[in-house]
């Protein structure tokens, strides 16, 4: 019996066929606003990626050799890559570079989980100066989601500025585990902590209302502007919730001063993408500056990463009606031809060269579709009626 590892997954059927229709229209919507198709390795180095992931994300790298016996781990990050590639192939003047990417990255599961294997898209906008980033890349994404029939995604806006702000004038003893506390989104040990370090009664008053600063985005900037005044990273935030809000985005916004994403060069506004009504996270992102840095750009860098089966499992995106065009006799010049006319007409179809229409009805059944198309009567039938449906 043939099996695969624990851990990973193939994907075929109806399953196979959503993900790569998801990743058509991610592809179309971000390759039209100028971001380029961008094919990564399936190996970084490890002397490259060590230093850039935080210690506990370097537990989850898969380690192996290549035939060159370099040491290297299963491609865990494309950020990392796509930096790589801007610092090495283009200069100053030939930035912001634009990339969108889908493919495979590999993590050791954290438990309960199983899959160390996840399908991916994502977008990167790196090298850009100025304002209006954040938005382009967050307004593309939702016009996406909504494509594909997401109707009411939301993006969670949070800063990693902000908590480091709040978080920055502590000791260290006492800010990791608030972090971690927060990664983790354990806020009952987050509040335990607070009570636990005696902390000054403002500070501790300011740091136990981080929590609790989520909700509706004009209402929760308003609290944490009289609790904290008018901060950088606020004031960030507000560009980037009145930008979105007149491009009739405001109401798949939410804020949540609390959100920390777990790589540590994530520098400026983030954001967690979920589903709306299931609350299902789909992925996330946010800017990191931080990280241009270490490769001696310039620059203002975004990109978002999102879960290419959890998105491909709720969405209401048809696309082309599938169905078995029976050929019915016909040439095989003629038999495609007639198959463009109904694919012209919105049809995906599959070719059955049996003799008998009933084996292609058949086969329509087995495969699950609704339609069966007799090509030599140029006719179209749903199968639940067997009535006629276009000549």
């Amino acid at each position: 019996m043939s099996r695969q590892p624990k851990g990973t997954r193939t994907l075929g059927g109806n399953e196979g066929e959503r993900v790569e229709r998801c990743r058509k229209v991610f592809f179309e919507t971000f390759s039209a606003y100028g971001y380029v198709p961008f094919f990564a390795p399936g190996l970084q180095l490890l002397e490259s990626a060590w230093d850039k992931f935080p210690p506990r994300f370097r537990k989850r790298l898969i380690t192996v050799y290549s035939p060159s016996s370099e040491a290297c781990c299963l491609r865990a990050d494309m950020t990392l890559a796509a930096v790589s590639y801007l610092s090495s192939h283009y200069s100053p003047q030939e930035r912001p570079l634009r990339l969108c990417y889908a493919g495979p990255l590999y993590r050791a599961p954290i438990p309960p989980e199983t899959d160390f294997e996840r399908m991916q898209f994502g977008a990167e906008l790196l090298g850009w100066e100025g304002e209006g980033a954040d938005v382009e890349i967050t307004a593309l994404l939702l016009r996406s989601l909504r494509q594909l029939g997401i109707h009411s995604p939301v993006v969670v806006l949070g800063h990693a500025g902000f908590l480091r702000e709040c978080l920055g004038k502590l000791d260290r003893s006492v800010s990791i585990p608030l972090m971690q506390a927060l990664l983790e989104r354990r806020y009952e040990a987050y509040f335990a902590s607070l009570a636990d370090f005696h902390l000054q009664k403002e500070m501790e008053t300011r740091l136990a209302s981080i929590p609790r600063l989520r909700g509706n985005a004009a209402s929760i900037l308003a609290k944490a502007k009289d609790l904290f005044g008018e901060t950088s990273p606020l004031k960030d935030l507000s560009l980037i919730v009145e930008a979105l809000g007149e491009l009739g985005l405001g109401e798949n916004l939410r804020l949540d001063l609390a959100l920390a994403r777990e790589l540590e060069y994530y520098s400026g506004p983030v954001f967690e993408i979920f589903s709306g009504n299931a609350g299902v996270s789909l992925g996330g992102g946010g800017r990191y500056d931080g990280l241009l840095e270490q490769y001696g750009i310039v620059g203002q860098a975004l990109g978002f990463g999102l879960d290419l089966r959890a998105v491909a499992s709720l969405s209401r995106f048809e696309g082309s009606m599938p169905a078995v065009a029976w050929c019915g006799g016909l040439s095989p010049r003629v038999a495609l031809e007639r198959a463009d006319d109904f694919i012209a007409s919105g049809y995906r179809v599959e070719l059955s060269w049996q003799e008998k229409r009933e084996a292609a009805i058949q086969l329509a059944r087995t495969r699950g579709y609704d339609w069966w198309i007799d090509l030599a009567g140029c006719t179209a039938y749903r199968l639940e009626t067997t009535g006629k449906e276009r000549d």
